[in-house]
């Protein structure tokens, strides 16, 4: 699953925070409980608006450190943080997954869940792109992100009667412009799905370009589009789990949620070096030993990202009960 080069905001970039920094090191590290709790106590207004200000990314990253520290710095600061009527509820769930150590499951759930998927007929989409200093491809930038792989595993509808779930896949091959063959390809695949899963606006925006660039298939691109469903924004409202350490990517989420599945035996195990090694298959194929294993894994990657949203669908609606 590739994604857009990230610059995100530095954990206490600015100067109040760096200081808030420091005297939790500080007090975090004496020796006495008695001597630290009033000190604690003292950080706790400065921290509150510290996370009132942060956007969610750092808000995240925050309660991430803070959760490092143990019980004690949390049960000193917790007061204030519940009684902070500004802080937003994705902060307040999150320092109390930390406290409470357990997974909170907010009530609206099913009902989120319920509004995004329905009863449709889902699909589950995930691309993997290349991106190339000088263009090689029409239509094309230099860094652009150029999707040459796709997974899509679509699940039959409730009431249908069909079998089990189905799964296509495409990886391009060769130095030419994959993007017209993949787009026929996807557009066929997709065609039954009457809403599609995406765990992030990647694929939409993608999408999105691809019918720019190839205006034949336009209208039919711009449908594909309009079927997208974007996962994340309904964990990061109704779930949090203590393991997600401030992150809610689908690797940060899927171990916790989801214990059965993971990565760890697959050859290529994230979206950077998915991307590295596709452009090696595409232009330097002369140079990999062994090109059909090299297609297998990225292969196997790409639809393990399709797959874990499959498990973590399931699992969302089993906690909304």
């Amino acid at each position: 699953m590739r994604r857009a080069p990230q610059n995100p905001t530095p954990l206490y970039s600015s100067p109040a925070s760096v200081v808030y920094r420091g005297q939790l090191r500080l007090w975090t590290t004496t020796a006495r409980t008695e001597s630290r709790q009033p000190r604690l106590e003292m950080l706790s207004s400065p921290l509150v608006r510290l996370l009132e200000a942060a956007d969610h990314e750092l808000r995240d990253e925050i309660v991430a450190a803070l959760g490092g520290y143990g019980d004690s710095v949390l049960g000193c600061l917790m007061p204030a943080l519940r009684s902070a009527a500004a802080l937003p509820a994705a902060a307040r769930r999150q320092l109390r997954a930390l406290t409470e150590g357990r997974m909170i499951v907010e009530p609206g759930l099913g009902q989120a869940l319920e509004n995004a998927l329905g009863d449709a007929r889902l699909g589950y989409l995930d691309f993997e792109t290349i991106q190339r200093a000088v263009p090689v491809w029409d239509e094309t930038g230099p860094w652009q992100q150029v999707v040459v792989q796709f997974s899509h595993h679509e699940q039959p509808h409730p009431l249908s009667g069909d079998g089990g779930m189905r799964h296509v896949a495409y990886l391009a091959e060769g130095p030419g412009d994959p993007r017209p063959e993949l787009v026929e390809r996807l557009l066929e695949a997709t065609d039954t799905a009457e809403r599609i899963v995406m765990y992030s606006p990647f694929e939409r925006t993608r999408i999105n370009e691809l019918a720019e660039q190839l205006p034949a298939h336009a209208d039919r691109l711009r449908a594909l589009a309009a079927k997208l469903v974007d996962l994340p924004p309904i964990v990061r409202q109704y779930v949090y789990h203590p393991d997600f350490r401030g992150s809610f990517s689908l690797k940060a989420i899927l171990q916790p949620l989801v214990p059965e599945l993971s990565y760890d035996d697959l050859a290529v195990v994230d979206g950077q070096m998915a991307s590295v090694e596709i452009a090696r298959l595409l232009f330097v194929a002369q140079l990999v030993n062994d090109r059909e294993r090299a297609r297998r894994d990225l292969l196997a990657y790409c639809e393990r990202d399709t797959w874990a949203m499959v498990r973590l669908v399931e699992r969302l609606r089993e906690l909304a009960g």
